[in-house]
């Protein structure tokens, strides 16, 4: 069975730590920043899903002492990059919460890419949590991508701190659909409790109509949206935290996006099939998120 150690529990981690579990691996540890958190976290677990971890607020103690086959990165942002680096160098495979990296404003290239040639030089899995390309299948066409807007509610912060944390998902999709390109003409404009992003994504001499628009939403269910030249598709989600897109009259039942990027992971590293993100999209996802963020005066 794989063991795993979770970096991070208090918010999205608890929910790595679920689908690991449910994906057949062994969560075996789990990291925070003090004792009191990590014992805290760790009680949290055992009551909401039933696992027994144990607890370590030292990265390189849990390393040491844990047999582990990999990790599941959840902490802040600006520690993500030293984390992964640590975990490929102890030779284990790495699923990482986005932004991948985040070190700066806008110059996170070439640690990125440091990370992926390392994890290609140790033949491990790395894999970023851009989940929601999970859908690409199911909506996906021969069409020449013309417009494409995403809309996503992440909880109330800074607009700088809400655009990094969804501008990897959006960056995801457009990658997935359009393919390798650059972005022109960038503006940005205020909303309500939010921003939106307009620009131009040039691709195969080609020009797509780009709308990224975000607003903070502190409680769940989050409204998730997006649109492919026109066609919009809408998540909905029921009390059972089944998943729908409905577009038009058509709903299309969609598993959650999180269980299959954890369980596609779990299935790579056992020599089943291939992790969600390529290295090739994840180190596309960067260079756009630096230039848009970098983009970004206030």
């Amino acid at each position: 069975m794989m063991r795993v150690a979770i970096l991070g529990v208090g918010s999205i981690g608890k929910f790595h730590a679920r689908e690991f579990r449910d994906a057949g691996a062994e969560v075996v540890a789990i990291l925070e920043g003090s004792e009191e958190d990590a014992k805290q976290r760790a009680d949290m677990l055992k009551e909401e899903f039933e696992i027994e971890a144990k607890v370590y607020w030292d990265l390189d103690s849990l390393l040491e002492k844990e047999e582990l086959d990999a990790v599941s990165v959840c902490t802040p942002w600006k520690l993500h990059s030293e984390q992964v680096e640590k975990c490929l160098n102890k030779g284990l495979h790495v699923f990482c919460e986005k932004p991948f990296v985040f070190d700066s404003k806008d110059g996170n290239f070439e640690t990125a890419e440091r990370l992926v040639k390392l994890a290609e030089e140790k033949n491990l899995k790395l894999a970023v949590n851009t989940q929601w390309l999970s859908v690409v299948p199911l909506i996906k066409s021969t069409e020449e991508l013309e417009e494409f807007s995403m809309y996503m509610e992440p909880p109330e912060r800074y607009f700088s701190d809400m655009m990094v944390d969804v501008v990897p998902h959006m960056n995801s999709l457009l990658i997935a659909l359009g393919g390798d390109g650059k972005i022109e003409n960038i503006r940005f404009g205020e909303i309500d409790q939010g921003l939106k992003i307009l620009f131009d994504y040039v691709y195969d001499g080609k020009t797509c109509k780009a709308e990224y628009v975000f607003a903070a939403k502190d409680t769940r269910p989050r409204r998730f949206e997006f649109s492919v030249n026109g066609k919009k598709y809408v998540r909905e989600v029921d009390e059972d935290y089944k998943q729908d897109l409905v577009c038009g009259e058509e709903r299309i039942a969609i598993e959650d996006p999180l269980k299959v990027s954890v369980e596609r992971f779990v299935e790579a590293v056992n020599g089943e099939g291939k992790v969600l993100t390529s290295w090739d999209e994840i180190l596309k996802n960067i260079e756009l998120q630096d230039f848009i963020v970098g983009s970004y005066k206030n």
